[in-house]
């Protein structure tokens, strides 16, 4: 790389982190030099509940968000009225998750508002229940409710397949 050529040799150290809270602490408190896990939104939104000034330097590649059940359901259309969704509790990849159910047709959200939450569902003719879990612990929820979405840092761990899911952001 350019860097390596001017810089020398660069030595690169992989730190694997159990849940999203963790990498921007590390970053911040200066445990590590630079973390690639997180879109924009997520940062922003870090920075200013933590008071943060993290900064991007770089893109990286943004993953879709998964839909996944284990109940045999071939599709989103086949979710029965009052399946039970886990999505990820953290505002982010929450509001993400809403977004993709009314992508999916299932609901219907207020137009202005950034960061959606459940109690911004304005439709929700299938009356779908809204599981809030952590985002580690979505995958686990699939054996206690009707889908969840899954983000990609867990689906492999989980024993999931990409092409599995129902319904792909």
């Amino acid at each position: 790389s350019k860097y390596a050529k001017k810089h020398g040799n660069v030595t690169i150290k992989y730190v694997q982190f159990t849940d999203y809270s963790q990498p921007n602490k590390a970053l911040a408190n200066g445990n590590i030099d630079l973390n690639a896990f997180q879109d924009y939104a997520f940062l922003d939104n870090w920075n200013k509940e933590n008071h943060g000034n993290i900064k991007a330097i770089a893109r990286t590649t943004l993953n879709p968000i998964r839909l996944y059940t284990k109940k045999g359901y071939k599709s989103v259309k086949e979710l029965p009225k009052g399946a039970q969704i886990a999505i990820p509790n953290d505002a982010v990849n929450e509001s993400r998750s809403l977004v993709a159910l009314q992508s999916a047709g299932l609901i219907k959200l207020k137009k202005d508002v950034a960061e959606k939450t459940p109690t911004d569902i304005t439709k929700n003719s299938k009356k779908l229940k809204i599981k809030l879990v952590d985002s580690s612990q979505t995958a686990r929820s699939l054996g206690s409710v009707d889908a969840a979405f899954v983000n990609n840092d867990f689906v492999l761990a989980a024993g999931l397949k990409f092409k599995s899911a129902i319904y792909v952001e």
